[in-house]
């Protein structure tokens, strides 16, 4: 078994057959988020095909951190040794093999779910997906590059926390001369 998986990924991987009508991925995903914030990143797959392979890459950049990949249980167990959903702090992969049972239909493929971790001005998020119809030919599927509007409310924050510093220092000083009759 771990032999025929082993081959359907090396047929994914190079896909040297010729290709077929295009399924399509949908991403849910905020356009805006907040440093410190948690999102996730929704992935289905729209397919017109016979498929019986697929992969999906996940790729943030160095101010985000993949801290969480939830796939879709029911083609984990049809897939058994065969379906991978790995992260690491920058990349997410699911991936599946479905010898017998090729999908026919719309289906969750997985949900990512990532943490802001500070303010970047290119914040963009790569998606890569490879898939195969049940006879290993190329099925093309669009690649998505998510744009993100990072907002870092904390720099905001500090500048409040330090003009009441001012203020709090401005009374104290203030007190203190009246105290000693310093005047104001």
């Amino acid at each position: 078994m771990k032999y025929i998986c082993l081959i359907m990924a090396m047929i994914i991987a190079f896909m040297g057959a010729s290709p077929t009508f295009a399924s399509n991925i949908e991403v849910k995903c905020p356009s805006e988020v907040n440093v410190g914030d948690t999102f996730d990143i929704v992935i289905k797959v729209s397919n017109n095909e016979s498929l019986s392979g697929f992969e999906c890459q996940v790729n943030v950049p160095n101010n985000l951190k993949i801290i969480n990949v939830l796939g879709n249980e029911d083609i984990r167990k049809k897939a058994g040794e065969c379906y991978k959903a790995d992260f690491s702090d920058r990349n997410a992969l699911i991936s599946f093999m479905l010898i017998n049972e090729p999908i026919k239909s719309d289906f969750y493929l997985a949900t990512t779910t990532v943490e802001v971790l500070n303010k970047y001005n290119d914040t963009t998020i790569y998606i890569t997906s490879k898939a195969a119809d049940e006879n290993a030919n190329k099925i093309n599927i669009d690649s998505m590059e998510l744009k993100l509007n990072v907002i870092d409310n904390n720099s905001n924050s500090e500048n409040n926390a330090d003009n009441k510093n001012e203020g709090i220092f401005s009374k104290i000083m203030t007190f203190f001369k009246k105290l000693l009759g310093l005047g104001e």
